[in-house]
């Protein structure tokens, strides 16, 4: 996966999804200082092969169209704490802000959710209401990839005893994601 962070700040979530997630990218800053904290936490990391640090005006940077799995995720999604949520609710098929809210134990859910259906980023929403969301296919696939390369077995079972205690106390059957 190609990523491309728009003011990325140090790098910090760059080097959290290179080390965490196995994607390369680019981070654009526009702050001299940023550029040169983030190289050196890059090659400090053993990162700098896969991250590219380039300082300058993101607004004029010259990039092709579809050159880039996902464009300004830290930006539009808060970082990492929106790659947590992503992560932990990729274990639903389909979800509400409160079944997220009860799976990642935060209440979070309407302003992640917001944040993403606003950004035109990974939400499908499956009914007319726009209560019930699902995450593209695809990249619910790569959540639940990622989720299990690094969550260890007894975080998953947490997650999954959340999940059933919200739908049966909501008299809800939902497909279970199987993370095999």
């Amino acid at each position: 996966m190609k990523f491309l962070d728009f003011g990325y700040g140090f790098g910090e979530v760059l080097s959290l999804w290179a080390r965490q997630f196995g994607v390369s990218g680019i981070g654009i800053d526009i702050r001299e200082n940023a550029c040169a904290r983030a190289r050196q936490k890059m090659a400090e990391q053993g990162l700098a092969d896969r991250i590219e640090i380039v300082c300058g005006n993101a607004a004029e940077y010259p990039f092709e169209q579809h050159a880039f799995d996902v464009a300004a995720l830290s930006e539009r999604t808060e970082g990492w704490i929106a790659g947590l949520h992503l992560l932990r609710t990729s274990i639903l098929h389909r979800f509400c802000v409160a079944l997220c809210d009860r799976v990642v134990g935060e209440n979070i859910g309407a302003q992640m959710s917001r944040r993403f259906e606003q950004s035109n980023l990974f939400l499908v929403p499956p009914d007319r209401e726009r209560q019930w969301y699902r995450y593209h296919h695809l990249f619910a696939d790569f959540l639940r990839t990622r989720l299990m390369q690094t969550a260890r077995q007894d975080e998953l079972d947490r997650l999954h005893c959340r999940a059933s205690a919200w739908c049966t106390e909501h008299d809800l059957v939902l497909d279970p994601v199987h993370l095999d």
